[in-house]
Formats: C-alpha cells, structure tokens, sequence
C-alpha cells in the first residue's frame, strides 16, 4: 500500500517541535498528568512543557501529518484530531492475554507485573481521551 506508518515518531516530531528533549514528551504521552504533577515537575526540570502545550504541539503534528495523508497514525487521539470525512479509522485491540504475553516477552515482566502494566496502559490511554 505504499503508507507511512507513525508511531512513535510522532513523540520525536513533537520534542522537536517544542524544542524539549524526547523524554519530557514521553512523560506526558498518552498519560493523564494533572496541573499539579505539571507544576511540581517544572521545580526539577530545565526546560518543562505543560499537557496542555503538549496538546498544542501534538495536534499541530498529527494536522500536518493528516494534511499529507497516505499514513497510518498510531493512536494519540488522532482520530479525534483529524477531521472524520477525509480518513479511514480503524481501531485494533487485540486480547488481553495476548498483550500480557507479548509485554511479559518484550519487557521481560513477570505475568504479575506485565499485567499491571498493560492495564495501566489502557487506564492512562482513556484518561488522556477522556481529558484532552
């Protein structure tokens, strides 16, 4: 099919747009932060960027991405950015087992842990829609 695929290239784009290092966007990626997690995190940090000026710079990413077309976005909300008459969406979730399985292979988890781990994932994912 010839698509660009975009995943976590989109963290980089964004860190560059910013002009703030990748791991400061990783924090806020995909993650309900509040006001005050923001707040308190910018005492410790050089350079800080507030969730809602990581919205900014993540819309203005996924816009222009959109506007090029012919990719497959990776999550991000983008289906809420991009405007529903000019893209295809389509949603893969695939069984809770299978995603234990695979975190517990790729982050070498115990079951234990990469359950945690993929449940809070699917919690920080819906609170970030939910907010933003």
């Amino acid at each position: 099919m010839k698509m660009d695929l975009m995943d976590n290239e989109i963290i980089e784009y964004v860190a560059e747009s910013a002009n703030i290092s990748k791991k400061v966007i990783e924090s806020l990626d995909e993650k309900e932060v509040s006001r005050r997690d923001a707040w308190i995190a910018s005492f410790f940090e050089s350079k800080h960027l507030w969730p809602d000026q990581y919205l900014d710079h993540l819309t203005k990413i996924i816009a222009t991405i959109g506007r090029y077309g012919n990719t497959i976005i990776v999550g991000r909300g983008a289906h809420y950015i991009l405007p529903p008459e000019k893209v295809f969406r389509v949603r893969l979730v695939a069984p809770l087992e299978n995603r234990i399985a695979r975190v517990m292979e790729t982050r070498k988890m115990t079951r234990k842990e990469a359950e945690k781990y993929v449940l809070k994932t699917d919690n920080d994912r819906q609170a970030f829609i939910r907010k933003y």
